[in-house]
């Protein structure tokens, strides 16, 4: 446990660690590439330098530029080995100081060769100055502020040595005040101000990219998960859009469920909120919202799940304005049922029930897609035997309004009848288009007074018996007169038959009224949506007739209607007597039969060719003509 625990620190730690941290093991990660690149550069511009350093020595003598070159093509070398080490995977942390050293240290070297081959006055005026510079702004590049900073004090103490050691002493008595030690201190501390300068650009890259890197990091959850708009929110949690694209371009439409930070602090709430994902990821069934992933993100929790593109029933009878056609609240109830007998019956890995109760079921958590298809979500309140202290079952969790009187009344046992009320309140709010129980009833349904319950058949007179018998049953208060199981529910309401029955009608009337009521879908594309991308009806049993046979038909048809005279039929033929239908087998073909066959069957390519063993169906007196004639004899028998 001690191991584990470690293991989820250090995970969470990795999740949650800052964006400087992040962008700074970024950048030393990227230090191969970007060294190879800072090298090619260099080896460019000197190689680029020694034509024009050259050409100064058509101007002068040839031992000053010859010296230059060398310094030039050595420093070149240099970058250019390091260049092709770097490209085949060699590097190691170290090279980048020893880089920025040689790097400035090129500069001087020219410096010194002027004060010895030239005069110091020609020294301390040459613009050696200025290329010193550019070398210093380049260790930005690096990213690395420190590193920049000492490249300037280290540029700043060889000009201060090469000054005092060459050009100093070679200076007349009577020099002009710009070679003087102040104007020489003064070069100094520029050299120092563009190590500063080199040191501001990486810090300023430094500090944009981590800003840059945090607004990403607030739409990407733990590195895989991209969130859009918001789909909801409640006292607890919220949900939004999502996309998980973790590499290679791979997307997939997920919904993101996080825990508001006040309530990530609440270790109950949280163990609840745990409970609902591990229970979640074991229920695989087509009417229950599938769970990808979880985990911890800063200072909240989060939950990736099955993006369903459509809207909650409760919207759908809100925004409906009237009730539901029988077929689709028999539809609900039979998929609803499906998915609660699933639960009910859930088996742990040990092969032992999970005795799981649902205790939510309503419309909120009942999602419906474009296509038809009923999902079950919200499974953060559900109670299993394994559980110790969220499923307590002296603590009511729920809506009240839902609640089945058992969830209410805390000496009374919960099973799997508890979700059954639930569902019979869900589908008499479908059917009816008004909740069983409004706001005046919180006060009695708290103190264990349950109001009657209408019959769906009095608020709405054409409601068939059978159907209104079936929700007068899931809506007792008394357990033991609701039907056992989900799967009864279901066998139920399979055998309405005309309009009440849930298959195939239900499904494609609901599929209709989401799609027309749902809205533009908030789930991020990234094609073109094509016209029939969404399925809201079946598709035909039987194929449509081929093309020719409906022209011949029209054709025949208007034909017929050109003329009114009656047409005279044929006379009937006789009855042929056939022959018996004698089986035969492939190889009893002949060959070019074999060959049409095989053909057909897309297995040969190119000209027929006689088999091994064959002659092509030709005798040895055979002509090359013969298998024409033998074709035609073959047509007419």
């Amino acid at each position: 446990m001690g191991r584990m625990g470690s293991k989820e620190q250090r995970g969470s730690q990795e999740i949650t660690r800052p964006p400087l941290q992040m962008l700074r093991e970024s950048l030393r990660a990227d230090s191969p590439l970007r060294e190879a690149s800072i090298s090619k550069l260099l080896a460019t511009c000197c190689l680029l330098a020694v034509p024009f350093v050259t050409l100064l020595g058509t101007f002068q003598s040839w031992t000053l530029p010859l010296g230059i070159n060398a310094v030039l093509l050595a420093a070149a070398t240099y970058h250019g080995l390091l260049f092709r080490a770097f490209r085949r995977g060699w590097y190691h942390p170290s090279i980048t100081w020893v880089n920025v050293l040689v790097e400035v240290s090129v500069p001087y070297v020219i410096v010194l060769q002027i004060a010895v081959l030239k005069t110091p006055e020609f020294a301390h005026m040459t613009p050696v100055h200025i290329v010193w510079g550019a070398v210093l702004v380049v260790t930005a590049l690096r990213a690395n502020p420190p590193l920049s900073m000492v490249a300037g004090f280290v540029a700043a103490a060889e000009w201060l040595f090469a000054y005092v050691a060459l050009i100093l002493p070679g200076l007349p008595e009577d020099a002009v005040a710009q070679l003087r030690w102040p104007h020489a201190l003064m070069r100094a501390v520029c050299l120092i101000f563009a190590g500063g300068f080199a040191w501001m650009l990486a810090r300023h890259y430094i500090r944009k990219s981590e800003e840059m890197l945090a607004a990403v990091r607030e739409q990407d959850l733990m590195g895989k998960y991209y969130l859009h708009e918001k789909l909801g929110s409640g006292g607890m949690a919220e949900v939004y859009a999502g996309t998980y694209c973790p590499e290679g371009g791979f997307q997939k439409p997920v919904a993101i469920k996080r825990i508001l930070p006040t309530y990530a602090r609440n270790e109950v709430f949280m163990e609840m909120f745990r409970e609902e994902a591990r229970l979640c990821a074991s229920l695989i069934h087509p009417n229950v919202v599938q769970v990808y992933d979880c985990g911890r993100f800063r200072d909240t929790f989060i939950v990736a799940m099955e993006y369903v593109d459509g809207l909650p029933l409760n919207r759908l009878i809100l925004r409906a304005g009237d009730p539901l056609p029988f077929s689709v609240v028999t539809y609900l109830g039979a998929e609803l049922g499906y998915a609660l007998d699933f639960i009910h019956r859930k088996l742990d890995s040990a092969g032992q029930p999970l005795n799981l109760v649902h205790r939510d079921v309503n419309p909120p958590n009942i999602l419906l897609s474009r296509i038809g298809e009923v999902k079950l979500a919200d499974f953060g309140v559900a109670n299993a035997a394994n559980r110790v202290v969220t499923g307590r079952t002296d603590i009511f969790y729920g809506k009240l309004r839902y609640a089945a009187p058992e969830q209410i009344i805390a000496e009374r046992a919960i099973d799997g009848r508890a979700d059954l009320f639930g569902l019979g309140l869900t589908l008499h709010e479908a059917l009816t288009g008004r909740p069983v129980y409004g706001k005046e009833a919180d006060v009695s349904l708290e103190q264990g007074i349950f109001p009657r319950i209408p019959r769906a058949s009095e608020l709405r007179k054409d409601v068939p018996r059978p159907l209104d018998d079936l929700l007068a049953e899931l809506c007792d208060l008394e357990p033991g007169r609701r039907p056992p199981t989900g799967a009864e529910v279901r066998r139920r309401l399979g055998a309405l038959e005309g309009p009440c029955a849930p298959y195939p009608r239900g499904q494609q009337e609901l599929a209709r009224r989401v799609e027309r009521l749902a809205g533009p879908s908030a789930r991020p594309r990234t094609t073109r949506p094509q016209p029939a991308e969404r399925l809201t009806e079946l598709p035909p049993l039987i194929a449509s007739p081929p093309r020719k046979l409906v022209e011949m038909v029209d054709s025949r048809r208007k034909s017929k209607s050109r003329t009114k005279a009656t047409p005279v039929l044929p006379a009937p033929r006789p009855p042929v007597e056939l022959s018996p239908t004698i089986p035969m087998s492939s190889a009893d073909l002949p060959p070019w039969a074999q060959q049409s066959l095989t053909e057909e069957a897309g297995q040969v390519q190119g000209e027929w060719k006689p088999l091994a063993g064959d002659d092509g169906g030709k005798g040895k007196d055979e002509k090359p003509g013969d298998d024409a004639r033998r074709d035609r004899q073959a047509r007419r028998r």
